[in-house]
């Protein structure tokens, strides 16, 4: 089952707050009936339908980036990662944009 976009969330609490059924709402987005409810639940406790933020460390590559170094990496086997790192830095999104070795 495909997300739901930011727009889409947002029609299906107007939906929810306009009366309709949490299985209505499930059907007409194509989603889970536990997803509307969680979405549901969200918009009650915090106000909004976003996304909470996540822990962890922020991405460096983006996911274009990272299918690059892949193929890379697949074409030349026999490679070490650390080599691979070496042959793509140019390619990577460092946040002081300084190269950094792997």
């Amino acid at each position: 089952m495909p997300r739901l976009t930011p727009e889409q969330r947002e029609r299906a609490v107007g939906r929810l707050s306009a009366g309709d059924d949490p299985e209505a709402v499930a059907v007409a987005f194509n989603v889970h009936l536990s997803t509307v409810y969680r979405l549901q639940q969200r918009f009650v406790n915090t106000g909004s339908t976003a996304d909470t933020q996540r822990s962890g460390r922020p991405r460096v590559t983006t996911q274009r980036q990272d299918r690059q170094i892949l193929r890379h990496h697949l074409r030349n086997r026999f490679q070490t990662a650390n080599e691979t790192a070496r042959n793509t830095v140019g390619n990577h999104q460092w946040p002081d944009n300084t190269p950094k070795t792997c």
